[in-house]
């Protein structure tokens, strides 16, 4: 049997007011340092690491159904097998890789509007950025998560033992014990 959960009416108006000009997508963009001595291909490593957690955690494993385009009298189905190479994605930029690049990739990515089929957030790894650094870019529709929370969901800190690990799309409970039983982040998984 699917679970389905109403939208609030505040969430249902983000979908009905939403148009090709005014996307109602929210997004963040960070951009990080590779360790001194991290390994060649960190950031493919942290790019399979990242993929090989399944869509599981509440509202990332929800989807819109009914009514047109799911705009009209839409509800949230919760399911289980949200494609993960749809929503975790991995770019490089064009050499020299510099913040005018970076800049392009961003534009044409948060241009597009979202898939109103799929869970409404999109996750780009961004490599090739100089100066020994990679991107990350979060795309979240308004109707799933509001700004202030979007924020938070990408589970960053200085301890780069506890950062991106699990990732947001995880199951929640499996995040809550890792973090309090100090479970190793992703620098501590990947191989050298």
């Amino acid at each position: 049997m699917t679970t389905r959960l109403p939208l609030s009416a505040l969430d249902a108006s983000f979908l009905l007011a939403e148009t090709r000009n005014t996307p109602l997508h929210v997004a963040g963009l960070q951009i990080f340092q590779i360790p001194a001595d991290a390994p060649a291909h960190f950031v493919s490593k942290l790019f399979a690491e990242l993929r090989s957690h399944p869509v599981s955690a509440h509202p990332m494993n929800y989807r819109l159904r009914g009514g047109l385009a799911g705009k009209l009298m839409p509800s949230w189905e919760v399911i289980d097998d949200a494609d993960l190479e749809y929503h975790v994605r991995r770019s490089a930029l064009p050499y020299p890789g510099g913040e005018r690049e970076l800049g392009e990739l961003v534009s044409r990515l948060h241009s597009n509007p979202m898939d109103l089929t799929k869970p409404l957030w999109e996750f780009h790894v961004i490599e090739g950025l100089a100066g020994h650094r990679f991107a990350i870019y979060c795309k979240v529709h308004h109707a799933l998560v509001d700004g202030a929370n979007s924020v938070k969901l990408l589970n960053l800190t200085t301890d780069p033992r506890t950062s991106f690990v699990p990732p947001f799309w995880a199951d929640e409970s499996r995040q809550l014990s890792e973090r309090r039983s100090g479970g190793g982040g992703l620098r501590d998984r990947l191989p050298a």
